[in-house]
Formats: structure tokens, sequence, C-alpha cells
């Protein structure tokens, strides 16, 4: 018979229960009627040792607890007992913490990408504790294992201890998850460094943002900007890196924007962004009266509709009034009135604009040129415009743009009284003006009437029947049949001989009418005074044919640049070369007589 000493406890097990971040909690199991008395615990891995270690019974099970360090981690736990204060053998168990608590994780930087994240009781262990990290960067995960992690401890019970792992180059979110034996035990939401915006520039409507944190090149698609929480779409960058960013951007306003980089949530700081008002050339208008400005974010109206508060500023003066935003698609023309006329000075003179206070660049300008003078004007056989008047060009060789009914006709002529090719069916009647100066002020002249004289370069009739006893529809083709003025004004409109239901095209190349019967042989045109050339008509000795009179003058292409600031733009003139004809008589392919009309170089 074996006796058993029921007095004496022994260890058999230890169970993990639970833990908190600072507490872990075992069941421990042994046999034999006496508790055991927990000197300490001892860890082989740690090299911490725990005192204190309290056990209580409940609801049948011995349970003990002890308070843990940042450093304890998952490991053998070996418990030094005593029963019946004789030492027993100690009792050494792996102890699997089941609890990780995550501390501080770092953003990642730009360059030299890495991530580093502290936490409590997430050391691997041995064979028995694997851990693994994984990091979601745009759209890809990777895996981090025991080996790729670099552990630090500072040694301080206190510190909880650094994981590092290195990544690839990125930007944006990043999605951090710990493993511990493939089982996930914490996730947690970080990114790369967020953008910072340290300064911003605006100019020839491109937008250079600085600062850092931006990212390689090929993750400028990742990149979203948005102004005054505008998202700008479908953005060229004309240069990415990670300090500069460099798009185009125009904007026809005067205003302080807030510009911001998102790379998904990450969000840089909101950086300011001044569009002021930029004036780059002026002309003065109505006898120095009133100025035009021309330039950009010349606006009247905010966004928001309110009006504008604007001054402008003429060699320090605050001189205008009555501001009229005269291309309000585009903010690049205001007119105001001059409140005691224009008073310059002799020498340098300066403009700037204020649009709701923030402050254009001051332009510079020396107005050394008199008022040009119209006082009359030829139209010239050869389809030139010739101008008679003062100061209309001189020997500071200043440029001339010609406006007629708005529409600006340019000449590089510098001679006084200039002759002005134009390209005839453009113009109504109307007004006609000059301005003269440099690429920064023009001064306007006064206004001309001008009164085109109408040319007739063919007949011809839609009437198989037509005679000069009977007459017919014919159609009166030429330049300058206008029946309406540039002002919308009826223009007096007679022809001889008399035709009558008259009607006329859009471009002043034709008027169709009834012609009554006359024995007249041909046809003039009067248009608010100006006769035209006459022309023969087309009548039948027998039966009535379709005639068609054909021109084939020459015509000559002249270009001429513009040189006054934004108000003068290319154009091409063309000049018919002469009045002089002479005719023949042909068969067209229908076997019809037709008069040919061909101009004399």
């Amino acid at each position: 018979m074996i006796w058993v000493d029921n007095s004496v406890s022994i260890i058999t097990s230890v169970t993990y229960y639970n833990n908190t971040k600072t507490i872990l909690n075992l069941i421990v199991q042994y046999n034999g009627n006496g508790i055991p008395t927990i000197d300490n615990i001892t860890t082989d891995s740690s090299g911490i040792v725990y005192y204190n270690v309290i056990c209580y019974t409940s609801a049948g099970d011995f349970n003990c607890f002890f308070y843990l360090s940042a450093r304890s981690q998952s490991e053998v736990y070996t418990i030094n007992y005593k029963q019946n204060s004789v030492s027993m053998s100690p009792f050494s168990e792996f102890i699997k913490i089941g609890n990780i608590y995550l501390g501080a994780v770092s953003q990642s930087p730009i360059q030299s990408p890495s991530l580093t994240f502290t936490g409590r009781f997430i050391k691997p262990y041995s064979n028995q504790l694997h851990l693994k990290v994984t990091a979601g960067i745009l759209n890809n995960t990777y895996n981090f294992l025991n080996s790729d992690i670099t552990y630090s401890d500072s040694g301080d019970s206190s510190l909880d201890p650094a994981f590092t792992i290195s990544l690839v180059d990125g930007v944006g979110p990043i999605s951090l998850k710990i493993y511990h034996n493939d089982i996930l035990k914490v996730e947690y939401n970080t990114s790369y460094q967020n953008p910072i915006i340290s300064s911003i520039v605006y100019k020839n409507d491109e937008i250079t943002i600085n600062g850092n944190n931006f990212g390689l090149q090929q993750f400028s698609i990742y990149s979203t900007i948005t102004v005054d929480d505008k998202l700008l779409n479908n953005l060229t960058f004309s240069r990415y890196s990670n300090s500069d960013i460099s798009f185009p951007f125009k904007n026809i306003n005067a205003q302080i924007s807030q510009v911001k980089i998102m790379f998904e949530s990450i969000v840089s700081n909101v950086y300011p962004i001044t569009f002021s008002p930029l004036p780059k050339s002026l002309v003065v208008i109505n006898n120095l009266k009133s100025i035009l400005i021309a330039g950009e974010r010349l606006n009247t109206i905010r966004k928001d509709g309110q009006q504008s508060n604007i001054t402008v500023s003429i060699n320090s003066y605050i001189s205008c009034t009555a501001f009229e935003n005269k291309s309000s698609f585009d903010n690049t023309l205001i007119k105001c009135n001059l409140d005691k006329g224009l008073e310059l000075n002799s020498s340098t003179n300066s403009l700037m604009v204020t649009i709701d206070s923030l402050q254009s660049p001051i332009l510079y300008w020396v107005s050394d040129f008199p008022i040009p003078r119209l006082i009359t004007y030829n139209q010239l056989k050869n389809g030139d415009l010739e101008l008679i008047g003062e100061n209309l060009g001189n020997e500071n060789h200043r440029d001339i743009a010609i406006y007629i009914n708005d529409q600006i006709a340019v000449t590089s002529h510098q001679d006084v009284n200039p002759t002005l090719p134009l390209e005839l069916y453009n113009f109504k009647n109307g007004e006609l003006m000059v301005i003269q100066g440099n690429q920064n002020v023009s001064i306007q002249s006064n206004s001309l009437w001008i009164d085109f004289v109408p040319y007739i370069s063919g007949i011809s009739s839609r009437d198989e029947t037509i005679s000069r006893f009977k007459g017919g529809i014919i159609t009166i083709s030429g330049q300058y049949l206008h029946l309406s003025r540039y002002n919308g004004s009826k223009t007096i409109v007679s022809i001889y001989p008399n035709c009558s239901d008259i009607q006329g095209n859009d471009n002043g190349t034709e008027i169709i009418c009834t012609l009554l019967g006359s024995p007249e042989t041909t046809l003039s045109v009067t248009i608010d005074n100006q006769q035209s050339n006459t022309f023969t008509l087309p009548y039948s000795k027998i039966k009535r044919t379709s005639r068609r009179m054909m021109s084939n003058g020459r015509v000559a292409g002249i270009i001429i640049g513009s040189i006054i600031g934004l108000f003068l733009t290319m154009v091409i003139i063309v000049n018919l070369n002469s009045y002089l004809t002479k005719r023949k008589k042909i068969k067209n392919q229908n076997n019809h007589t037709v008069t040919e009309i061909n101009r004399i170089n």
C-alpha cells in the first residue's frame, strides 16, 4: 500500500484567463489539499520578475493575477511557490497573452519611407508566437514577418517597445494590421506624412505650389487639388515633384481663394492664394473724360453676385467712377468716367487698380503723344479708305488702331493722313474713330460718321421673260449694299431705274428687287446719298435668258499686325484693285447668253 500526503499541493497547470493593459489573470490548477503560496513569477525572454502575485479561490478555481509592465510579452512564465513554507519545484508554462494594445503609430516619411508603432504584448516568441504586419498602400498589400520587423526596447518598463517596418514609396492612407499566428489582433489607419503647403505663386495663368510631401511624380495621379473647396478635375501637371507642383489655372476674378492638396483622406494645410487685378493697358476716350482699362481679373461683380469695390488711381489720385464691365465673360475690360478729366504728368505716369482691397501691380507709361483728331475721309476707287485729320501718326511713329462700328481695322501706317485697306463687305454705315498710343496707353480720337459708297459688280435675273418693257426680278451683286446701318436704323435706298420690293442679305453683298419696265439700259444704287457705279441691265432682245454677272477681279490679301495692347488683333484685310472692267458676250453651259465682266489690272 502506497501512502499519499494530500496535505502537499503541486501545481499541475497554468492557464491564461484574460488580460488588460496592466493585469494578467491566470487559472492555476494543482493537486492536493493545501493551497500553494506563490513567491514570484520569472520569465525567460524579457527577464522580468513579477512579485506580489495575488491569488484567490472563486467558483472552485484558484485564480492568480499580477501587474504587467510595458515590456511584458508572451513567453515562458515560471511560477516559484511553496507548500507549508517548503519550496516546491518551479512550474513553467508558455503563456500567450491574448489581448495586445497598440500605442503610438507614426506617419511614414515620403522620402525613405518607414512606419514605426509602439505597443504592449506584440513581440513574437520563438516558434510559438509569430508576428505578421500588413500595410495596405494604394490598393496594394505588403506583408512583413518577424525578420522584416525591427524591434527596439528602451529598457524602461514604463515605455512601450517600438516596432519599425520599411515601406515602399507612396502617398496617402496606410491600413495597418497586426497578426499573431495569422489571427488578426488589431487594425489601425495611418498614412504617409500629410502634404504641407509653404507658399503659392500665381503667374501667367499657372499655379505653382511649394512645400513638401507631395510624393514622386508617378503618384500625381492620386493627387487632388481644391480651390475654395471646388475640385479641379482633369489636371495636367506641367511639373510635379515632392517639393513643388505646377499646373495651368485660369481665374477671371480678383479674389483671395483657399487651396489644399489631398491624397484620398489625407489633407494638407489650407493655404491662401491671391488673384490680384492686373491692368495691362488703357485707352483714353470721350475727349479725355473716360478710360478703358484692359487686363485680367477686372471684375465689377464678385462671384457671390455682389458689387465689387473698385478704385482706380492715376498718379496716386483716385479718379474714376461709374465702372462698367465691357467683357463680363472674362473680365478683361472695364470702363469708368474720370472725375476731372485726364491729368497726366509730362514724364512718367502710373495707374493702379484696387478691387475688393486687392491691389494690382502699378502700370507705368510716358504720355508724349498728342490727341488724334479726325476731320474727314475719302473712299478711294481701289477700295482703300483715306483718313484726313490731325496727329494721325507723328515723328515718334506712334501706332494707330482704327475702329469702324466697334470692329477693329488695324494699320501700321505711321504717316499723317494714313490710308486704310478695307475688307469692303464687312462694314455698315456707322462710326469711325482712331486710337493712337503705345503698348500701355492710348488716346481715342473724335468719332466720324462714315457712309460707304455702294459698288455694283453684277446684275442677274431669275426671270425668263424680263424686258425693258415688262421688267422682272433681278439680283444686284456687289459691296456695301446694306439696307441697315450699324446702329440698327434703316438706310435710305433708291435704285434707278425704279425697283420695288427691295430685299438684301446680312453682309451687304446682294440686293434683290422687282425691276419695273423702263427704257433705261443701266442701273445704279444710291444708299444714304452715296451713289454707286452704273451697271448694264441684262435685257433680252427676244427671249429672256438667265444672265449672271461674273467677276474675277484680283483679290489682294494684306496681313496687318496687332500692336496696341489687348485691343488689337491679327486680321486679314482684302482690297479690290480696280473698278475698271471689260465685257464680252459668252454662252454658258445652258446655252444662255451671259455677259462676263473682267477687271482690268
